[in-house]
């Protein structure tokens, strides 16, 4: 009887001599620039966008293998929201991949959540979808919501890639919503160091393409969300001493 899996892991491990490429991977929090940074990086290389997720509606947490297999000929820059798993660390490590992890301040994650929602109705997390009555909720009771069912999403991805750097499992470069904002030039140069690349480019002509990017006010959810609720975030952690999560404003 015909093995699929079988033969799309061969098929695997023979695409993956046979073409050499460069592959930048960015895993991310949803809203933290992901979408500007593989932009400018997309522009730069020349390199396509990569789309190593399943179908709609499936977890973006696992690589899909069919999907990777039909890109392996190509240069790309893949920009998705997954974390570390071992699922995930047995496609990557064949590769030798490495991985810029993209991350922001927890708290103004909480809010540009929130304006999502509003705005489109879907959570950034397709695993995590959205009560039909989110909009109907008080303020304060959307930031409840958010902190309880979506948060954790995030203290997970962080905690996986974290421990994925430190035990040396992969080779990962972690950056923030607050560099790529603040200096898309110096980030970029730190990626394309990351995977040994060399481009001539004008970040400034870049910069002066159109693109989708909204810029949200750095610190505002420290400041909108309560110290109750706060402390709530903070209360996810507590479960791991070995994490340092500075990263992510906690």
């Amino acid at each position: 009887m015909f093995n699929i899996v079988k033969f799309l892991n061969i098929l695997f491990k023979i695409k993956l001599k046979l073409f050499n490429r460069e592959r930048i991977i960015i895993a991310c929090f949803p809203k933290s620039a992901s979408s500007y940074l593989s932009y400018v990086l997309m522009e730069i290389t020349g390199h396509k966008k990569a789309y190593w997720k399943g179908f709609t509606g499936m977890s973006q947490n696992f690589l899909y293998l069919p999907r990777i297999v039909d890109e392996l000929s190509k240069n790309i820059v893949l920009q998705q929201h997954f974390k570390y798993n071992l699922s995930n660390y047995n496609i990557l490590k064949p590769m030798n991949a490495k991985v810029v992890v993209l991350t922001r301040d927890i708290h103004d994650v909480v809010i540009s959540i929130i304006e999502h929602i509003e705005k489109d109705g879907t959570s950034p997390i397709e695993d995590e979808p959205v009560m039909p009555t989110f909009k109907l909720l008080s303020y304060e009771n959307k930031i409840e919501y958010v902190i309880d069912y979506i948060i954790p999403w995030y203290i997970g991805f962080y905690v996986s890639w974290y421990r994925a750097k430190h035990d040396g499992s992969l080779d990962v470069l972690f950056l923030s919503y607050t560099q790529v904002t603040g200096n898309v030039n110096e980030v970029t140069k730190q990626v394309l160091d990351f995977y040994n690349l060399d481009f001539e480019y004008d970040i400034d002509e870049i910069k002066n393409k159109k693109v989708n990017f909204n810029n949200g006010k750095k610190g505002r959810g420290k400041d909108m969300l309560s110290k109750e609720q706060k402390n709530k975030i903070e209360k996810l952690t507590q479960y791991y001493d070995d994490v340092n999560f500075e990263q992510i404003g906690l």
